[in-house]
Formats: structure tokens, C-alpha cells, sequence
């Protein structure tokens, strides 16, 4: 597996764990209070091309894009600089969605079972072993 094909089966991974279409999820209130999107439900940290929102009045900042696609862009981008830091699976889900807010267990089983990359391997290094 590619860098590429790497970062896109766990962007669409998280993307599928997440819920993006469900009505509940971030990105569908912010698609239909702002129309903006974020497919993974990223928290605002000045990302390129995305710009803050609150969806309510004490609540966090999410990042926001004008597109699904630049959305989707978003999350590639967070899961390529997470891979460039020697992460594994468990430790880019684990930083990426939060023990308080999610059962990080299911949401890793979940990636891993989706993306097909191995939980504990630090996924640079079986990109490299092909």
C-alpha cells in the first residue's frame, strides 16, 4: 500500500466512523446552519482553507471548509502529518477522537477493520515493509 492509498483508506475510515451524513453528526448541523463541511468532524486548528464555527454558544471550534471535497482534504491532510510522526493506528485515533467523547476501542476496531492497516504497527514503518 501507497502513502496515498495509506491516507485515504484511513481518511475515508474515519470519515465512515464518524457519521458524516447521519443528522446527528457535526458536519450535517454545519452544513445546514453555515453551509460548510467537515466530513471528520475536526476541531479548529487554523487549518488551510478551513475557518471556525461554533455550532453553539459555549461549545468548541470546529473547523468548517466550503466543500465536502476540501473537507475530505482536511482530514487526508491530519491523518498524512499524524502518519509523519510515527504514529500507529491506536495513537492517531486515540489523539484523534478522544477517550471522554468516544468509545476510542470500537472507533479503532472500527478504522483498523475499514482501512485494513494494523492497530499497533506504527504505520510508516509498514508502509516501508510493503
Amino acid at each position: 500500500m501507497t502513502l496515498d492509498e495509506c491516507v485515504e483508506a484511513i481518511a475515508q475510515a474515519i470519515i465512515r466512523q464518524e457519521g458524516g451524513s447521519d443528522p446527528k453528526s457535526v458536519h450535517t448541523h454545519m452544513v445546514k446552519r453555515f453551509g460548510l463541511h467537515n466530513p471528520g468532524h475536526l476541531v479548529w486548528a487554523r487549518q488551510r482553507g478551513a475557518v471556525p464555527v461554533r455550532l453553539s454558544p459555549n461549545g468548541r471550534l470546529w473547523a468548517g471548509w466550503k466543500s465536502y471535497a476540501e473537507g475530505v482534504e482536511g482530514v487526508r491532510r491530519q491523518v498524512r502529518m499524524d502518519i509523519s510522526r510515527g504514529l500507529t493506528l491506536r495513537e492517531l485515533i486515540s489523539k484523534y477522537a478522544p477517550a471522554k467523547e468516544n468509545d476510542v476501542a470500537a472507533y479503532i476496531h472500527n478504522v483498523a477493520a475499514w482501512s485494513g492497516m494494523e492497530i499497533d504497527v506504527p504505520i510508516r514503518i509498514k508502509l516501508q515493509q510493503g
